[in-house]
């Protein structure tokens, strides 16, 4: 499979550090604009069992969804639900509250 790879010596290193871990998981884009789910686990005799699954429709949704959210005109702001830390703020809460998408996400809520 022809992947996206910017940097090949970057990559090979991450690449053979997942491979020595008991499990791992990670996403990949093909040359062709695909995207695939690698699930790798080690088995106890040293070998391995891998499983690819195509996610390019699931990528294209998230993509849809981030760009319904941020063109959204009501302010919006995706929160933490343990701490409500703000870990995605859109254009329209940035233009409300008053401040650049990054420093709202440095604000932390203000307790009742």
């Amino acid at each position: 499979m022809r992947e996206f790879i910017e940097d090949k010596e970057t990559w090979l290193v991450e690449r053979m550090e997942k491979f020595r871990l008991p499990a791992a998981q990670e996403e990949q884009q093909l040359r062709d604009g695909r995207w695939l789910r690698h699930d790798d686990r080690r088995t106890l005799d040293g070998g391995a069992i891998g499983m690819r699954i195509d996610i390019t429709d699931l990528k294209q949704r998230e993509e849809w969804l981030g760009q319904l959210f941020d063109a959204n005109p009501m302010p919006m702001l995706l929160c933490d639900g343990d701490n409500l830390d703000i870990m995605h703020a859109n254009q329209a809460a940035s233009k409300f509250y008053g401040w650049d998408a990054e420093e709202l996400l440095s604000r932390k809520p203000i307790s009742p």
